[in-house]
């Protein structure tokens, strides 16, 4: 098939309505700019918490316990 091998995301922009279509992550409508959150939102803001948490060496306690696969979509 023509389509294996790319990676393609779409994202409809819920201001605009206007389909951005891009190789990698989408984070802003290439039409109205509207920004948009990240599409895995919860692992990547777990990842920066636990991240600080390692520069900090433990001084700080960050109770964070999203869905594991949870995908946020507005």
């Amino acid at each position: 098939m023509w389509f294996m091998g790319h990676n393609h995301v779409f994202r409809l922009c819920h201001v605009c309505r206007n389909i951005n279509e891009a190789e990698e992550e989408i984070l802003r409508c290439g039409h109205c700019g509207k920004g948009f959150l990240p599409v895995r939102y919860f692992e990547k803001l777990k990842q920066e918490l636990e991240r600080a948490k390692i520069e900090a060496a433990g001084t700080i306690e960050i109770p964070m316990n999203p869905l594991p696969g949870l995908l946020v979509f507005w």
